[in-house]
């Protein structure tokens, strides 16, 4: 049994105490708990240094003594077992005898687990009361004669009679409990090391006691204000302790608050905390003084900028924690700063930190060394005193883009959250930064808390997006400065919409402020071209361009958004600082805002003007993508202004970025995506054109395409919408990419085309007629392809379909092969279906081949059952299963939900499709006989009816017809003959008395002028008198009945001349 840790078995509470022992243990247990709430070291009172401060406390712990543990920042633990009363006794059932038993277990299972125990780490303590007997004073102190050392019969050799015998006593329980537990002989050392382990304590706990005084003027000096305040707390406590003996949870300074709280005990003071928590407090003040400038506008002695969304975002965060985004310059700092405001004078604590005030953080305790924090910042939060409201506030994330930084602020978010969720956390970051990195999404997860502040595709991340100024925000900054009022009513809607924007309108602001007119300002156009006119009045000259850039510079180079003074090798630094464009906080300077920080790398230190310096300037790790991601924005911007009109420099470059694998992807995409948003003509994208035609084989080409189809893809569904000059220019792109022949890029191709399809209007020529080239170009590379593309294939088969307008000709011989062998015994149940789904536009532009659609779907089938998956292959999540003559049927439903619209937009058309579908698999070209019967009308040519229908139902017997009919031919071909006009009537018979029909067609024909026989009595009666109809099996039902209504209302002569036939 050496190797086996011994099992302690568990026992309820009242299994191991009476009453009244429970209510010692709760008296010990209260008098630990009011240390550890009062960060007061007890180790002293065990022998232990008294040094270390408890972290938590357990009640009935299953292990070790069992009673109450404690635990100590230093890893040590004490141990006590508790009983009011005890003695020297010699019984292994007495509470001496059980005490030393445990200690016994713990020495030998921390032998079985190959550890030593250090009596200076661990404690096991007998707690009696003040009354118990006095000779187990004599034990306590034999026991502390072994803590300077000495063996077990040396000491106990040189201790008085009464010493001497508690140790023989002591001695006898623990060779007791070890010939229980193990074979193996107890050493004099192991004798010796419990011996320095064990103590024997006394505790007073009872109240106006001196253990109870003590704890009550800790309590109410280091928490509650006072020494007279700690009596309630402390019988409160006492309370909550008592309930841990029968849950067996531990506990530490942070749940023992939230409970005291929660009974009404609201704690005013700190204990070890409070000057670090004022230094947090005097850091926020002087935080949000200098970021006041965000909340107001800089003109007009500051106006306030007020937003319609202040209100939801606070009452967001009564749901929790969240992350704010916005796009940059949205103004998410200027709203966390007049929520911290608000909150300030509400009495809540506030907390605001600024990650660029921390450029050099790289480990938690950087940050408490920066804040000049005795503690770590978690333990100073969580320390913070009372009910009310407590909020931390993260400002601007994005300045820890991909630097060490990140991980110090994510972990400060993550840790907090959970260990102290009487803390509210609000971190501020651009929505781009929280989308392209994973670690503030993830120490964020959730819902959304307000859907109408919402970003559509971080639906699992819990924020709050700021969106740019409502029109009343506008309207009220207009009313409060004349200078904007003018500018906002001779604005230009894309400038009103670009002044929606914080940033921007105090850039507009700003430039107002140094005297520019507000008509010189009505000529921009971009964020870009406003940000130039700021600068340009700001940084006058060469050198303070190129003090701006080497600014840029250093920080680039050490991965901050801000660094010291000293480090910028420019002369010009501090005049730069002057013109506000930089700002200094002591030894460090930053950028007024991160965007000048984007604009000005973008204008001034990337070398636009050179591609292949401008690559090595942005090759690195991730974190240069992070950083320079939205300065390469403004760059492309910038080249996408001067270049001439084809953009063939701008295209080229964004290639190379692509193709270079020193180049984040985040960048490539920044440049892909800002270039896709400027693209509004066909002249756009002729630099783009070109490279295709230029290098139709490049891969990483390909690749950008690719890529490239999936942001215009994310455009156009951002906008709702696409404008047909930009339609036609992406629709060039996909007919030149599936022009060049080449497989990799076929994918780009059939993107492309998709997103015009679901979003163009191919309605004007141009564009109809390139789509059409390019869909029908796709449709037969994919054909030939080697293995099929199933999934592009049916695609293509959509887009031919959708614009068979443009050239019906072609369209019509490309899909037709759809319809013959031996392809359509190989493909039909892939094809058919979306091939009828585009019947419309077809019979729009080609009515013979849609009624050809018809009669070859309905008269074929597939009948091989094999199996068949849901996207071309099983799915390992959700295998859906059908065959190949379940697919094929899809054919038939998209067809028979369309005949309504075919006999509204022709009815001879519609009437005869509906009359293909009815005949299925009649053979159409079977000679005049038994199953077909030739129908000779006097005054018109003859017609032909073919086969039966063997309804074994009568068709208009609605009894047991259960669900929609909206794919029935036959069920729309009675509403359209009840509800049609008498001459749209007299078009569906013409149309069913040409050629060849079926019974179907025929007998409702009859069977609805029966109905309406006051209207079409004079069309039916030749074709109800017709012999040929009247003996048909299938009809004559119908026939008879239209005859018996009409009969009566024809002539005398009519009747005879019927009658005599």
């Amino acid at each position: 049994m050496d190797n086996e840790k011994l099992p302690t078995p568990r026992m309820n509470a009242g299994g191991r105490a009476t009453e009244a022992g429970m209510d010692f243990q709760a008296e010990v247990g209260t008098w630990l708990a009011a240390h550890l709430l009062a960060r007061m070291p007890v180790g002293g009172r065990f022998g232990l240094a008294n040094a270390a401060l408890p972290v938590s406390i357990q009640l009935e712990t299953g292990d070790g003594l069992d009673d109450i543990r404690l635990a100590q920042d230093d890893a040590s633990l004490i141990d006590l077992q508790s009983k009011t009363s005890a003695g020297l006794s010699k019984s292994v059932e007495s509470p001496l005898g059980k005490t030393i038993s445990q200690l016994v277990r713990i020495v030998m299972n921390a032998r079985a687990a190959g550890n030593v125990v250090d009596p200076m780490k661990v404690r096991a303590v007998l707690a009696v009361s003040a009354g118990a007997s006095r000779t187990l004073d004599a034990l306590e102190r034999g026991c502390r004669a072994f803590d300077l050392g000495g063996s077990w019969v040396g000491t106990k050799a040189g201790r008085s009679a009464a010493e001497s015998e508690a140790l023989d006593l002591f001695e006898t329980h623990v060779r007791a409990a070890w010939l229980t537990h193990s074979t193996t002989p107890l050493t004099d050392e192991e004798l010796a090391t419990m011996a320095r382990m064990f103590c024997v304590v006394r505790f007073s706990m009872n109240e106006g006691e001196d253990n109870w005084r003590e704890a009550s003027r800790l309590l109410g000096v280091r928490l509650y204000g006072s020494e007279a305040a700690g009596d309630a707390p402390l019988r409160a406590l006492k309370g909550i302790v008592r309930d841990m003996i029968g849950s067996g949870a531990a506990a530490d300074r942070a749940g023992l608050l939230r409970e005291l709280r929660r009974l009404g005990h609201n704690d005013v003071a700190a204990a070890d905390y409070v000057a670090d928590l004022e230094r947090l407090s005097t850091a926020t003040k002087m935080e949000l003084t200098r970021l006041a400038g965000h909340t107001r506008l800089p003109i007009a002695g500051g106006i306030p900028i007020t937003r319609a969304s202040d209100g939801p975002l606070d009452a967001a965060l009564d749901t929790g924690s969240l992350i704010v985004v916005g796009e940059p310059g949205a103004g998410k700092t200027g709203a966390l700063v007049t929520l911290a405001q608000m909150h300030q004078a509400a009495g809540d604590t506030v907390v605001f930190l600024s990650v660029d005030r921390f450029p050099g953080v790289a480990i938690a305790a950087g940050l408490q060394s920066e804040l000049g924090l005795a503690h770590p910042l978690i333990e100073v939060l969580a320390a913070a005193p009372g009910l009310g409201r407590k909020m931390l506030i993260i400002d601007a994330l994005d300045a820890a883009r991909g630097g060490a930084a990140e991980g110090v602020f994510s972990q400060l978010i993550e840790v907090l959250t959970k260990s102290a969720p009487d803390w509210t956390v609000i971190a501020s970051i651009r929505t781009f930064d929280l989308r392209n990195g994973r670690r503030f999404r993830d120490v964020m997860p959730g819902s959304p808390p307000d859907p109408a502040y919402a970003q559509p595709d971080l639906g699992n991340v819990r924020h709050f997006l700021v969106p740019r100024l409502a029109e009343d925000d506008l309207d009220a900054a207009g009313a409060a400065s004349p200078d904007l009022s003018a500018l906002f009513s001779a604005a230009p809607g894309k400038l009103r919409d670009l002044l929606r924007n914080v940033f921007n309108l105090s850039l507009a602001a700003q430039l107002l402020a140094d005297g520019t007119s507000p008509d010189s300002i009505r000529t921009v156009a971009t964020q870009s071209d406003l940000i130039d006119a700021y600068e340009d009045r700001r940084l006058v000259g060469t050198p303070m361009h190129r003090a701006a850039a080497a600014t840029v510079s250093a920080m680039v180079q050490r991965r901050r958004l801000a660094v010291r003074k000293v480090v910028v090798e420019h002369d010009q630094l501090d005049t730069v600082i002057q013109t506000g464009v930089l700002t200094e906080s002591g030894d460090l300077v930053s950028f007024a805002h991160h965007v000048l920080f984007d604009h000005v790398a973008g204008r001034f230190f990337l070398e636009w003007d050179n591609p292949a310096r401008l690559i090595s300037q942005i090759s690195g790790d991730s974190a240069i993508g992070l950083m320079l991601a939205p300065a390469l924005r403004f760059t492309i911007e910038r080249l996408w202004r001067d270049d001439a009109n084809d953009k063939a420099q701008v295209w080229r470059l964004i290639a190379d970025i692509s193709r270079n694998p020193a180049v984040d992807p985040v960048l490539a995409n920044v440049a892909l995506r800002t270039a896709i948003q400027r693209v509004s003509t066909k002249t756009d994208i002729a630099g783009l054109v070109a490279l295709i035609i230029a290098r139709p084989n490049d891969e990483t080409l390909a690749i950008m395409l690719s890529r490239l189809a999936r942001f215009v893809g994310l455009a156009v569904g951002a906008a709702s919408n696409i404008l047909p000059d930009e339609a036609l220019a992406w629709t060039m792109v996909a007919d030149t990419a599936i022009s060049a022949n080449s497989s990799n890029l076929v994918d780009a191709t059939c993107f492309l085309l998709q997103i015009l399809f679901d979003n163009a209007d191919l309605n004007e020529p141009e564009l109809l007629n390139v789509f059409n080239g390019a869909a029908r170009a796709l449709l037969v590379f994919v054909w030939a392809a080697s293995p099929l593309m199933h999934r592009t294939t049916t695609n293509a088969i959509r887009f031919v379909g959708k614009s068979f307008a443009a050239d019906p000709v072609a369209s019509r011989a490309l899909l037709d092969r759809i319809l013959r062998d031996p392809h359509f015994s190989l493909h039909a149940d892939k094809e058919a279906p979306w091939l009828s789904e585009q019947i419309i536009p077809i019979a729009y532009a080609d009515a013979d081949f849609a009624i050809e659609i018809y009669r070859v779907l309905y008269s074929r089938d597939i009948t091989d059952n094999s199996t068949s998956f849901m996207g071309g292959q099983m799915s390992r999540i959700l295998p859906i299963s059908s065959n190949r003559s379940q697919d094929y049927s899809h054919c038939h439903y998209n067809l028979g939900r369309q005949v309504t619209r075919l006999l509204e937009f022709a009815v001879p058309l519609g009437t005869r499709a509906i009359i293909e579908a009815s005949l299925g698999d009649t053979d159409r070209t079977m000679p005049v006989g038994d199953d077909r019967k030739q129908v000779a009308v006097s005054g018109r040519a003859p017609f032909d009816l073919l086969g039966y229908d063997n309804e074994y139902k009568a068709w208009n017997d609605t009894e047991n017809r259960h669900g929609t009919q909206d794919d029935d031919v036959l069920a729309q071909f009675v509403t359209h003959l009840r509800g049609c006009s008498p001459a749209v009537f007299a078009e569906t018979v013409e149309a069913a008395a040409t050629g060849y029909a079926g019974s179907a067609v025929w007998k409702r024909i009859l069977g609805v002028g029966a109905e309406r026989v006051d209207e079409v009595a004079d069309l039916l009666w030749s074709f109800a008198c017709n012999i040929t109809i009247l003996t048909h099996r299938d009809i004559v039902r119908d026939a008879v009945h239209f005859l018996a209504m009409v009969y009566p209302l024809r002539s005398i002569e009519e009747r005879t001349t019927f009658e005599n036939e």
